[in-house]
């Protein structure tokens, strides 16, 4: 998944301070995607921004409340200006996603019951 060196990807994740959104923020990074990460308080990224860089990557703070539309159209203005979008992830509908896939239920979509006992990097 590593970028060759003409090419400049980005990445936007939304909740990148913390848990899921900020080990994909790291994940990202490390991939070799400049990530815009996101967090309604941009000082809360310090540490993604620096665990990113210590990846790597590079992550680019900005703030953004995803319930507010002008909040996210300032953030997408800013974001831009790194590069061409390649990923747009929104921690909050992995995290979804994943406790879904853990639950019980997921056994009678999927046929399989899944051991969930770490963190995954999804891609």
């Amino acid at each position: 998944m590593d970028r060759r060196a003409d090419e400049r990807r980005l990445a936007v994740v939304t909740g990148a301070n913390r848990g899921i959104g900020r080990a994909i923020t790291v994940a990202l990074a490390a991939a070799g995607y400049t990530v815009a990460a996101s967090a309604r308080d941009p000082a809360s990224l310090a540490g993604t921004i620096a665990e990113a860089g210590e990846a790597g990557g590079t992550a680019v703070p900005f703030a953004c409340d995803v319930r507010d539309e002008a909040s996210v159209a300032a953030m997408a203005a800013g974001a831009q200006a790194l590069g061409p979008l390649g990923r747009m992830v929104e921690a909050g509908e992995v995290a979804q996603a994943c406790v879904y896939l853990a639950s019980d239920g997921a056994a009678a979509v999927t046929g399989e019951d899944l051991n969930v006992t770490a963190g995954v990097v999804m891609y």
